[in-house]
């Protein structure tokens, strides 16, 4: 298919954003989210005592991420935002998974960048699990990977 401006079309689809908080410690990240239409809290790390918000329990593993992001799929509830606290506490979870899927100690050992490579279709399973409203059908059929 040619593009060109004859291909252009209108579109109606309003998607909610994805948005990223980054600060340091104590800026008030969690606080900031807190204020987002009726949100829920994926936590990875502890922290969100001051705040009374809906929160899974903490995390532990990529696997208890996928279990919670899961949760919104197959329960009714009336949330509408997906708050992950935080993300580098994540990244954390997803290596040590990729260590485990490819029998290793560490993301390192498993050779040159190969690691780090698979924790980015880690990282896309976690980003794909917030798009709840689009992709309820299709992601709730599917197996946590």
């Amino acid at each position: 298919m040619a593009i060109n401006l004859s291909s252009l079309r209108k579109t109606s689809i309003i998607r909610p954003p994805r948005i990223v908080a980054y600060g340091p410690l104590g800026v008030g990240k969690s606080s900031f989210a807190s204020q987002a239409p009726k949100p829920v809290f994926i936590q990875t790390e502890e922290g969100l005592d001051a705040l009374d918000v809906a929160a899974f329990p903490l995390a532990r593993s990529y696997e208890e991420v996928m279990e919670a992001i899961q949760s919104l799929y197959s329960e009714d509830h009336e949330f509408q935002t997906v708050v992950l606290d935080s993300a580098d506490w994540l990244e954390k979870l997803i290596f040590k998974q990729v260590a485990v899927n490819n029998k290793v100690a560490n993301i390192e050992d498993i050779g040159y960048g190969k690691g780090y490579g698979f924790a980015v279709d880690l990282w896309h399973n976690v980003m794909e699990g917030f798009d709840l409203r689009y992709h309820a059908r299709s992601y709730a059929n599917q197996t946590l990977r």
